[in-house]
């Protein structure tokens, strides 16, 4: 006569309470093997999206420049050199610098010692000057170059189609100024409309009145081809090309040379001994460095990784054996009193379910823990910073979910075509070691 089985969930806990110690040697290992792989998909991916990352905010330093040897101006056989790089004709543009300000206490980290100190007036009212400033102020034509990349790195990195507030100048009489000169003086992007007169310290007139008409947000200066703390190219006050400023100053425009994409790192430094100079040398050279560490974290895990996985998947082999004749001892029992064999495989599922419950936990404090050394190992050798943002730690909870129940998975078809062969007697008979 069939007695009525108590709830699965009941009975499931029942059993993993009476062998606690096996149920939870096995927890254990499912967890270890989460956590191997976990580890090394979320700190692979996570160094490919930061390689893609440093990849898509390099399009704006897509360009090449010369770097002339002799009175600054570049000679034919660099003109011709650059071309060959780029394969493009150069873009040409006015510049020169105003003036350079520094800490008062680091005069002697002077760019130039002919440096000149600027003042601004806003609509006639002289706006006060910065104390402590490492700002280059540099003056551009409307000729400058604004290229394709620029416009994705600023989509990329702040989510912002343009860079610029307002517009260009039109003419003699208009300007478009940095925010961030901007706000050196005590102006602020509202300053569009205004007039803006700039004189070098020591000079009875000014440079030149003209109307604010554009403002270059702040972010522009983080783009890594325009970033000032790299020593690259860019407009913090532009005047119109027609301006008697470029017309009249007898200044030899610049020549800057486009780029399809990013060059050779090897076809880059040949060209640099050549002083034809890629925008992006140094983010090269990161991109680089983050190949190597891709190739340097698949290659441990290849070796290193793989025996732990095989030597772990090896234990859990072994207790699975240990496992079934545990389980295998129960179900005969419950076959006996009635249970379908439908019915104890539900239960054996749940009870593997309750052990990944108990895994997937400790899985991902596992990874979280790894990735937080690996990370500080990281950052300690290359410089390179690899939080653990909300995402990836979302990815790492699916990651680790997924494996767990994986495993449970597997184990359970393991243990139910073993089952599956084997009669009441021959379950009542098995021996538990």
């Amino acid at each position: 006569m069939n007695r009525p089985s108590p709830a699965p969930f009941r009975l499931a806990i029942r059993n993993i309470g009476a062998y606690a110690w096996i149920n939870l040697r096995l927890s254990l290992v499912i967890a270890y093997l989460s956590f191997l792989i976990c580890l090394f998909t979320g700190y692979n991916s996570a160094l490919r999206a930061k390689r893609d990352e440093t990849v898509s905010y390099t399009t704006s330093a897509n360009y090449a420049r010369i770097m002339p040897k002799a009175n600054g101006i570049p000679s034919e056989e660099e003109l011709a050199l650059a071309k060959e790089f780029s394969g493009h004709d150069p873009v040409w543009f006015n510049r020169f610098s105003l003036a350079t300000r520094v800490n008062k206490a680091n005069r002697v980290n002077l760019v130039s010692a002919i440096a000149r100190y600027i003042d601004l007036s806003f609509d006639g009212k002289e706006a006060p000057s910065p104390s402590d400033d490492t700002m280059v102020y540099g003056l551009y034509d409307t000729d400058y170059p604004f290229f394709e990349g620029d416009y994705a790195e600023f989509k990329a990195r702040f989510g912002m189609d343009d860079f610029l507030i307002g517009r260009l100048p039109e003419n003699e009489t208009e300007v478009a100024v940095s925010e961030l000169l901007l706000e050196n003086y005590g102006g602020s992007a509202e300053s569009i409309g205004s007039s803006l007169a700039l004189t070098v310290k020591g000079e009875d007139s000014p440079l030149f009145t003209a109307t604010i008409v554009g403002v270059f947000r702040r972010e522009y200066y983080e783009l890594s081809g325009h970033c000032m703390q790299s020593g690259q190219f860019y407009p913090v006050v532009m005047l119109h090309a027609s301006h008697p400023l470029f017309t009249k100053s007898g200044r030899l425009p610049t020549p800057v040379y486009p780029l399809d994409g990013t060059p050779d790192d090897k076809l880059a430094e040949e060209y640099a001994e050549k002083r034809v100079m890629y925008g992006g040398m140094e983010l090269a050279r990161s991109i680089k460095m983050f190949d190597n560490i891709l190739t340097l974290a698949n290659t441990l895990y290849i070796t290193v990784g793989s025996s732990l996985i095989i030597g772990i998947a090896l234990t859990v082999l072994l207790m699975m054996d240990k496992y079934f004749k545990v389980f295998a001892r129960a179900s005969g029992v419950y076959l006996s009193f009635g249970m379908g064999r439908g019915e104890l495989a539900r239960l054996l599922l749940m009870q593997l379910f309750l052990l990944s419950l108990l895994a997937i936990p400790l899985a991902v404090c596992l990874t979280a823990a790894g990735y937080l050394v690996i990370g500080k190992v990281i950052r300690f050798a290359t410089g390179v910073s690899m939080e653990i943002t909300g995402r990836r730690l979302v990815g790492m909870l699916i990651t680790g979910f997924t494996a767990t129940v994986g495993c449970a998975l597997l184990f359970f078809v393991y243990l139910v075509l073993r089952l599956r062969r084997r009669t009441i007697k021959e379950l009542l008979s098995t021996e538990v070691l």
